[in-house]
């Protein structure tokens, strides 16, 4: 009667294992079925290959332009003494040569600009560059002097009409340097003047009255704040307005206008550069393009019996195209997909 129980128990838990066990192999049998038939229906990768053309790129970038400013000129004190009695240049004012600066004991003091600063008295018999400086001087203020080098009558007598004219009440014929505030530059912009009424006379060598710093030049640097050799002819726009450059650096005409709109506490400026003439390239996918061990680039190009690798230069891209300087001309063709072809085999080394 025990062996009869025992037995059944036997067979109910052969059965049980038998149940879980049969659908379970089912279904392992199917799964390899059906991986075994996707990958029937998984066919092996192509050969994508195209024909490479020229095309004309218009080289455009936005840019950040830092401006570099020089020291501010000025406008500095000859040999004086004495009391400040007058001011008469202002902040904004534009010197020129024959303007009056200011008055020192009641004396008037001109700006003029000359090959280099008066440095001596010049009285009649006197010659030299300086005294042609002088009478050129005399000329354009009015007088009637002939620039010959020589002080001569008509000489004395204009500097003796001069000095009437800034207030010496003893008109002498002898030229005083004093009388003179050289420009570095003319016109001359005043920002600031550094003296005023009742102060004593600036020492020499001192600001009398100081200009705007000048815009030296400019540096281009792109997104990733690297510094851009733009090299031959472009255009850099900004807020609107158009600056040429050359190999980098803005030409005069656009500089002065650059520093206009802007001014030294400008530091930097956005904009964009474009290339005045559109650049030839060839345009290829990147996925076209491997490399070697040591960083040498190709492409491959169909031959009867497979593909060669081709050596080539890439100058820039965008986004998942490159463009290659050297190495392909139009026409030739192209495997676009050398990595699932070639399966990883890279460049020849250089």
């Amino acid at each position: 009667m025990l062996t009869s129980v025992r037995a059944r128990r036997i067979l109910l838990v052969v059965a049980a294992v038998g149940l879980f066990v049969a659908p379970l192999a089912f279904l392992v049998s199917l799964r390899l079925g059906l991986e075994d038939r996707l990958v029937e229906l998984d066919p092996p990768a192509q050969p994508l290959v195209i024909t490479v053309e020229r095309r004309s790129l218009v080289n455009e970038q936005l840019v950040n332009a830092s401006l570099e400013w020089g020291r501010p000129p000025q406008v500095l004190a000859p040999n004086w003494s004495g009391t400040v009695t007058g001011v008469y240049a202002m902040s904004g004012d534009i010197l020129k040569t024959g303007d009056r600066v200011l008055s020192i004991d009641g004396v008037d003091r001109l700006a003029a600009s000359s090959d280099q600063p008066f440095w001596r008295l010049l009285r009649r018999g006197d010659s030299g560059p300086d005294v042609e400086s002088l009478q050129r001087l005399l000329s354009l203020m009015g007088y009637d002097v002939q620039p010959d080098g020589e002080f001569d009558v008509s000489t004395k007598e204009a500097v003796q009409d001069l000095e009437a004219g800034l207030g010496v009440l003893k008109p002498s014929g002898v030229f005083d340097p004093a009388w003179i505030l050289w420009l570095p530059v003319e016109p001359f912009l005043v920002t600031s003047v550094a003296t005023v009424v009742s102060s004593p006379a600036p020492p020499p060598g001192s600001a009398v009255v100081v200009g705007p710093p000048p815009l030296e030049g400019v540096t281009f640097f792109d997104n990733q704040d690297q510094p851009l050799a733009l090299e031959g002819s472009w255009v850099f726009t900004s807020g609107g307005v158009e600056y040429s450059l050359v190999d980098g650096a803005l030409d005069s005409d656009s500089l002065d206008r650059l520093e206009t709109a802007t001014g030294p506490e400008v530091l930097s400026v956005s904009g964009r550069v474009r290339a005045r003439a559109p650049t030839e390239v060839i345009e290829i996918p990147a996925t076209a393009v491997t490399s070697s061990a040591d960083g040498a680039l190709c492409v491959w190009v169909p031959e009867p019996d497979g593909y060669a690798p081709r050596p080539v230069e890439l100058g820039g891209g965008r986004i998942a195209q490159v463009f290659v300087v050297s190495g392909l001309s139009p026409g030739d063709r192209v495997l676009v997909n050398p990595g699932e072809i070639l399966k990883g085999q890279g460049c020849p080394s250089r």
